[in-house]
């Protein structure tokens, strides 16, 4: 749910809500169950800071059997030993922002290579030590024997030279290079030995086989070079995507592959390339490609590894997420998950619970993640990728579909349809008309096959638009301005909300609650309020705020809306029903717990903000935990029962 458009209800057992920063108006969610929610006062929550969705710019990433090694902008160095599902900082190495890698005859070695200069690990990247004390090292590689090779410019302005190791790092001896000044190095490979060297930077490649006595020189540069265990070496650049099998003396041109911004060799042979659309996998030498999805992400990458437990998955690095990675699904094709759990909370837009309970969906600015295990840990799910950011989500009641929603780059209002176990979502631009976003989805508690979302348009009348093939089609079911005399071009369609009692959708907009009738005509609820930015419905029980920063139900089923509270000037709204009480969620992203004195009279509102400023609100039924996500500081939990 966005702030543009505040929350819906979510059917039968979801429960979710969420606000976007464009503007502030009212959402509204419920719970789907019927137990009491805090007994006593509602606004006595014990808020703990949570497991959140993280992200953040990383450099690159090196791998071993025993540990993951990222370096990242912001975070430092970072060090997993479960995979990449989570991360804990390293001690201090001196060196940011640095190519990372690891020695194949030993595991327990690494290197880093960066701002600082060199710095070495025995102990899979737990504590480091300085090898080389520098102001940068550009480029660096360690060979299939362990030498290692690096780039060295001791102060700023002063020539780089290259250095090498045999003995593991312990001493370094200085060979000749073959350019003048301060190069912008972009690569460097070993080839069959340890004296064949390939180098180069944006418009030239030199190679040597005598460890720096001679070099030859080729007119063609590369942004980044791959070596296979062969000794086979990959180029990408400006110019040709190129393969070489004599150590970079001559180059085999590969075509038909898009741009190239991250590489690394697969374990058994071949190469994995992170390209413009999508990470890529030869195994016969580039004649043959397969897609391995995630288009939208792999044009940032920055770094690629193999993952040392499953070689035919790879993580790579980029400059939104942080560390991902991509490999075989458990129904075939492959699986993308985002991996950056101990990075910075990512800025969230809306929070969302699947109806069965146990998955909950988190989207804003980078995307959308997912928890299956009730918020303990979080993986991106590869939607919103490439796009301006999550606005609305939903889940089919079993969460077998996933759909998100938002604005692309284009202004286009979007819809993708994906699941938990695939690398790949279906986007749908659904309405052609600029400035245009979907600002709520709803998925119907017993047909996985439907849904519906909600299209606000800033100079076009807004619109619902319903799928009945789980995505693939979408048609328009609601278009305000072509609905005289209920409403005129301009007004703003703000939330749904499917009422499974009365087997009915609801619209929230500028002119009260609309209902869709069976035979598809759309008349309005008796007394709604003039403007309802916020709804929700639950076992007949229709609850509405408008901009009068006023809260309407009906206490019987399908009778008229009254006023119930008066919650001031709420964003977003999350009631339990039967007239329990009700969180509101304000402009000012504070949170209040409002109860009445008794239905339908009105009651009073006690603050229960949580620590960090909210910008989303949703409840897990099943566990009974009010959760609240915020622009920076991640997430926060409490318990309701």
């Amino acid at each position: 749910m966005t702030r543009n458009s505040p929350p819906w209800t979510l059917i039968a057992g979801l429960l979710a809500l969420a606000l976007t920063t464009a503007m502030a108006t009212a959402g509204l969610a419920q719970f789907a169950d019927d137990t009491v929610a805090t007994p006593g006062d509602p606004a006595a929550l014990a808020w703990q800071p949570a497991p959140s969705p993280t992200a953040g710019p990383a450099a690159d990433v090196g791998a071993s059997g025993e540990a993951l090694v990222v370096s990242t902008w912001r975070e430092g160095t970072l060090r997993s030993t479960d995979g990449g599902h989570t991360w804990t900082r390293t001690q201090d190495p001196g060196v940011t922002t640095a190519d990372v890698a690891f020695d194949p005859t030993d595991p327990a070695k690494s290197y880093l290579a960066g701002n600082g200069g060199i710095a070495r690990s025995t102990d899979a990247g737990q504590t480091w030590e300085t090898a080389v004390d520098a102001y940068l090292s550009r480029v660096m590689a360690v060979s299939s024997t362990g030498a290692v090779a690096a780039s060295v410019q001791p102060s700023p302005g002063a020539p780089q030279h290259l250095v090498l190791s045999d003995d593991g790092g312990e001493t370094w001896t200085t060979i000749e290079t073959p350019y003048q000044g301060d190069a912008a190095l972009e690569g460097l490979v070993f080839g069959p030995t340890e004296d064949h060297l390939v180098l180069a930077d944006l418009g030239t490649t030199w190679v040597t086989t005598d460890a720096g006595e001679t070099w030859i020189e080729q007119d063609t540069g590369a942004r980044g070079l791959a070596a296979e265990p062969d000794g086979t070496i990959w180029r990408h650049g400006f110019g040709p995507f190129q393969r070489s099998t004599d150590g970079g003396q001559t180059w085999e041109t590969i075509e038909d592959v898009p741009a190239v911004n991250a590489m690394a060799a697969h374990p058994e042979g071949g190469l994995y390339a992170a390209t413009n659309e999508g990470v890529w996998l030869t195994r016969d030498a580039g004649q043959t490609w397969t897609d391995m999805g995630v288009g939208e992400l792999s044009w940032q990458a920055t770094g690629m590894v193999a993952d040392p437990a499953e070689p035919d998955a790879v993580f790579f690095t980029d400059e939104t997420l942080g560390v991902n990675w991509i490999g075989p699904g458990e129904r075939g094709g492959f699986t993308f998950e985002g991996r950056s759990e101990g990075f910075t909370p990512a800025p969230l837009r809306t929070v969302e619970t699947a109806p069965r309970g146990d998955v909950l969906l988190a989207g804003g600015l980078l995307g959308l993640w997912a928890s299956t295990d009730r918020g303990s840990s979080w993986q991106h799910t590869g939607a919103g990728i490439g796009l301006t950011g999550v606005d609305a989500a939903a889940a089919t009641p079993a969460a077998e579909t996933i759909y998100a929603g938002g604005s692309n780059w284009n202004g286009l209002a979007y819809v993708q349809v994906g699941d938990l176990d695939t690398a790949t979502w279906d986007t749908t631009v659904l309405d052609g008309t600029n400035d245009g976003t979907v600002v709520d989805l709803e998925t119907h508690p017993a047909d996985p096959e439907t849904a519906w979302a909600a299209v606000q348009l800033e100079f076009a009348p807004s619109k619902v638009y319903e799928t009945r093939d789980g995505g693939e089609t979408w048609d328009p079911v609601l278009q305000l301005g072509a609905n005289p005399p209920l409403v005129t071009v301009g007004e703003a369609v703000h939330a749904i909300a499917y009422d499974e009692a009365t087997a009915s959708l609801l619209a929230a907009t500028d002119v009260g609650v609309l209902a869709h009738q069976a035979n598809g005509a759309w008349t309005p609820l008796s007394a709604s309020p003039q403007a309802v930015t916020a709804l929700a419905a639950h076992a007949g029980h229709v609850y509405a705020d408008g901009t009068g920063a006023e809260l309407w139900t009906n206490p019987q089923p399908g009778g008229p809306l009254t006023p119930w509270a008066d919650p001031p000037a709420a964003d977003e709204l999350q009631p339990a029903p039967h007239g329990q009480h009700v969180w509101s969620l304000e402009h000012d992203e504070s949170l209040h717990a409002c109860a009445p004195t008794g239905a339908p009279a009105r009651g009073s509102c006690t603050d229960a903000t949580p620590p960090a400023d909210p910008t989303a609100i949703a409840h897990d039924p099943g566990e009974g935990t009010l959760w609240a996500g915020s622009a920076g500081e991640g997430l926060y939990r409490a318990a309701t029962r």
